[in-house]
């Protein structure tokens, strides 16, 4: 039963095409800070805003906090649509599609990071 229900959740579009994106939209994260960011002894900045300036300094290693985060908040949210997905189809797809923009806005983030840091 459990195997059916779980191939029912993913023949949906908007919920297969947005898992596979977020899956892709991770790996792209982690290859960014991969190829962009040297390992190094000096501080970086992991944050940073506007009215402030530079709010955090740390490790090169503490960027891959962010791709992290990100895929438990996907995993979350992913196990939160299916459970949501029996009684509730469209709240399981807004919950997928919300995963989606959150994981391009934690893209946006981290690229806008790194390439402060970037030499």
């Amino acid at each position: 039963m459990t195997r059916l229900r779980l191939k029912r959740f993913f023949v949906q579009t908007p919920i297969w095409q947005s898992f596979v994106l977020v899956i892709f939209l991770l790996i792209g994260g982690v290859a960014l800070i991969f190829f962009h960011i040297q390992p190094s002894d000096k501080l970086l900045i992991l944050h940073y805003t506007i009215p402030f300036g530079i709010d955090l300094v740390g490790a090169w290693y503490q960027l891959y906090e962010i791709p992290i985060a990100g895929l438990v908040i996907a995993l979350i949210n992913f196990t939160l649509a299916y459970l949501f997905y029996t009684k509730q189809r469209y709240v399981a797809i807004i919950v997928v599609l919300a995963t989606l923009i959150l994981e391009v806005m934690l893209i946006v983030g981290l690229y806008l990071i790194v390439s402060q840091n970037a030499t």
